[in-house]
């Protein structure tokens, strides 16, 4: 139990806490170049069969939450690398069918459904550019042009706060 919990609380310290922490195109930089990579690491390690230990996500404790089970595996939402999505897809679907089976859990059933959605949107992005265009100014890339377009027309920044041109604003957070 007590190695669930703290897998949870390493992946929501290294994929939540820097994104609320860096807010600024340089900050930002440090996110998607450090911490994206440590927690995508971590999570494709503890999900593996190699992993040092059980898989947290199928201990009691966390097993049927999808809250719990889907902050896990954010890191692998935030991963510009399709294979990492197509994990999170195999490891969502299995969840969706073991809560089929289940009476009650609407609320782990709908919270998961949203998530799945959001997951979608977030394949449909990489599929389309294959990258997140909303990084591109703190990544230094350059834009396309369907990029530009897409991000001007309202595409999907994810939060991430974005001025005509495309570029990161600076957001202070509180």
């Amino acid at each position: 139990e007590e190695a669930a919990w703290t897998a949870l609380s390493f992946a929501l310290l290294l994929d939540q806490m820097p994104r609320n922490i860096y807010r600024t195109e340089e900050g930002l930089r440090l996110v998607y170049t450090h911490y994206d990579r440590v927690a995508h690491a971590f999570i494709r390690n503890i999900l593996s069969p190699s992993s040092p230990i059980p898989r947290p996500d199928t201990h009691p404790v966390i097993r049927l939450s999808a809250a719990h089970r889907t902050w896990l595996y954010m890191p692998l939402m935030h991963s510009e690398d399709l294979s990492a999505h197509d994990l999170a897809d195999k490891i969502l679907a299995e969840f969706a069918q073991e809560l089929e089976g289940l009476d009650g859990y609407n609320g782990t059933k709908m919270w998961l459904d949203n998530y799945q959605k959001a997951a979608k949107e977030h394949r449909d992005i990489l599929e389309r550019f294959g990258r997140y265009s909303h990084r591109n100014a703190a990544l230094g890339r350059t834009s396309t042009e369907e990029e530009r377009r897409f991000i001007e027309e309202g595409g999907a920044t994810f939060g991430v706060v974005q001025n005509q041109k495309g570029e990161t604003k600076k957001v202070n957070a509180i």
